[in-house]
Order: C-alpha cells, then structure tokens, then sequence
C-alpha cells in the first residue's frame, strides 16, 4: 500500500487514490520480451537523435515520452544486466566528422515516472534519500531543493578557456566524447565565443528551437521541397548532425544552459547561486530556479504547453552544490546518473481522435494487435495517426 502525502495540498498533486492494480507486482516476462524491449529502445534513442520521428520498429507506432520511460522500467525490471543500461543512450547513430572529448562526461538524470501514485513514492524516496525529509515526506516548500523547467533540446559542451570558446560537442552514447560542433556555436543565440570574465569552466546545457520559430522554419522546408520536421527537437537534431555551420547561420537556434563545471573557485555554492552568475557575470541563457514547493508541480505541468519552448518535466536538484556532490551516483562508473538531481515527468497529452479503420496485425509470435488509424492529431509536438488498441477495457 503506497503512503499518502501528508497534507491536502500534496493529494491534489499527486492523488489521493491509491492505485489498486499496484505496477510493482512481480510478473513472469513472456519468452523474448526482453529482446524485443532491447530491439525497440535502440531503433527509438537511434531516431531520437537523428531528429526522425520515434517509431517502434515491432509495432510501426510513434512511441511519446513516457511509453518509451515505461519500456526502459520494464526491461529494467526483467533485464537489468542488459546492454541497454552500460551507456548513455543505445542509439546507433556514429559520426565521421572530428570528436571532443567531454571532461567530466556527459550523463543523464534519473527519472520520476509512471502513475500518480507511483511517481509520489519515487519523489518521497528521492526527498528521504537526499536526506532533505527523514520521514519519507515529501516537503510542502524547502530551500534545500530548486526546481526549474527540463528543456527538451539537444545536449551541448561548451569550453571555455581564458574567457574564449575553444570548442564544442554533443553528447554521443558513450557520453564521454561527441561530435566537434564549435564551428556551429557560432550561430547559436546566447552562447557568446567570450565571457566577460576571464575564466575556465565547461559550460553545458540544451540546444533548441522557439517553436514559433520553428513553424516558420517549417513551412520553409516544405516551400523548398524538403521533408518538414515533427518537432522543434527533431528539427535542432538536423540542423546540428546534418548540416554545415554555414547552412545553420540562419536556423534560429538558442542556447539554454543549466550547469557550469570545471571552474576553480567558483563564487557561489548553491544552484540558485549558479544560475545568478551565469545570467548576471557571464552573460548566457540560462534555466530559471526557484525554491521546491509541491504545490508549483501541477501549476508548471498545466501551464508548460504554453511555453514557446518544448518541455518534457521538472529536474529537482539539491541545491547545495557540496551536499550535491557528496550524494555521489547511482551505479559506478563515470556515466552514472548523479542522485542530487531527479527528473519528474510530465503525463503525456491525451487527445480525442475519430477513428477511420481498424487495421488486424499479426506479430512474429501470432498474436493478433488491432491498430486504430484515424487523421493526425498534434501530440507532444508530434503528428499522431495510428495507435494500437491493445487495452480491452479501453475500446
């Protein structure tokens, strides 16, 4: 039975029913499930950074966010040793062109998904495991942790030494090298080639696009005959993989840091510290952080859409940058997600659709799928016009 928050402000949040039909319980994965998870989640994290649409190569759906959380939860749970989890990302996607390498890598955040109810005990154990709320409470308000929005763009590595920028990278699977970009920050609005100060640090955060931007770079691409992207994300993915600095020089793409490193007697000593320098001094975009209050969570969900930036969630981070530290990583290695930092994922968009025609699919195994296709509908940023009805209870 899953512990209810403590105060009618955090049931709102979160729900206050408990769900009965409890995801942990132990299920005997059908023959080949494993390997079927495993072929899915590298065709998916191969598209996702290459900017194509994220298609489940065994069911020929669009796969959203969190369906693609809950197949990497379910391999965990039957496949933990799986090859899938020794990287950053399973993509598949190599470059020819010249690489950096990243110093510290680059990692990733654990996640807060699934149910209402699942995501409370996710959150109440990070909150106890952070030693913020002995108690396995989840805190109205507290200093202690920040919150900002997760920006849903391509990951960047900026160096800078003495003040310049000498060089760029994306994240790769490995996490500790990536593909040299320093040419293309050039045109990336609020990543300046100098700081005012004259430091070194390595400066990281996300590449995207305004999605008011992207609809009139979008209709572009279809005037000159090229294929048109399903999302700002997609569309950063292309610019920043498959073309040259110069054909990006009018792109439209912005920076959006959240983390500074490698800086030797930095000034501050907290995340919301941070972020101040990084406006104030240095002078680059960077996320907005305030205090944790549980009551901002639903706020921030509702209103995200709104935003003229693509969103996937919350990150939570302890802000005490030592005590940060101190937490230390889940797993070895130095690709480890960090354990002061938590992502919280937002439920997935629900639309209405009309359905045309009902499509019978039989799988390798037999078994039969029905798959309902109707005219497209926008979804997390996506054209959605196929899904598969494999809930009875549903249909």
């Amino acid at each position: 039975m899953a512990k209810k928050s403590s105060t009618p402000e955090l049931d709102d949040i979160f729900g206050s029913a408990v769900d009965n039909q409890a995801a942990t319980k132990k299920t005997v994965a059908p023959t080949g499930e494993a390997a079927r998870l495993e072929k899915a989640i590298v065709a998916l994290d191969t598209a996702y950074e290459a900017g194509e649409d994220c298609i489940n190569p065994l069911t020929g759906q669009i796969v959203l966010d969190n369906e693609y959380d809950a197949m990497k939860k379910r391999l965990f749970d039957i496949r933990p040793t799986s090859f899938i989890f020794k990287s950053v990302t399973a993509s598949k996607v190599s470059s020819s062109g010249k690489k950096i390498q990243h110093n510290p890598p680059m990692t990733s955040i654990n996640k807060c998904n699934g149910t209402e109810t699942e995501k409370q005990e996710i959150l109440a154990k990070w909150f106890k495991d952070c030693g913020v709320d002995l108690d396995g409470e989840i805190p109205t308000t507290t200093n202690q942790v920040v919150m900002s929005y997760k920006h849903d763009g391509i990951a960047l590595s900026v160096e800078y030494v003495n003040g310049q920028l000498v060089k760029a990278g994306l994240r790769s699977k490995s996490g500790v090298d990536g593909e040299d970009v320093t040419d293309k920050t050039l045109y990336i609005k609020g990543l300046p080639q100098s700081l005012p100060v004259s430091i070194n640090c390595v400066v990281r955060g996300e590449i995207e696009c305004f999605k008011s931007i992207f609809e009139k770079k979008n209709a572009e691409l279809i005037e000159n005959g090229e294929e048109p992207k399903a999302n700002p994300r997609a569309y950063v993915a292309g610019c920043m993989g498959r073309k040259t600095a110069a054909e990006i020089m009018n792109a439209g793409l912005s920076f959006m840091g959240y983390n500074i490193l490698n800086y030797d007697k930095a000034p501050y000593k907290t995340e919301l510290e941070r972020a101040k320098f990084a406006k104030e001094t240095l002078k680059i975009n960077y996320i907005n952080l305030f205090p944790f209050a549980a009551g901002k969570i639903r706020k921030m969900e509702d209103e995200h859409r709104n935003a003229d930036f693509l969103i996937d969630g919350i990150v939570l981070s302890v802000n005490n940058l030592e005590e940060q530290e101190q937490l230390g990583k889940t797993g070895s290695g130095d690709t480890a997600n960090p354990k002061g930092k938590l992502a919280y994922k937002f439920a997935d968009q629900e639309m209405t659709a009309i359905v045309k025609d009902i499509i019978w699919q039989v799988g390798r195994t037999g078994n039969v799928t029905p798959v309902l296709t109707f005219n497209g509908i926008p979804l997390e940023g996506t054209i959605v016009s196929r899904c598969t009805a494999h809930n009875l209870g549903i249909i």
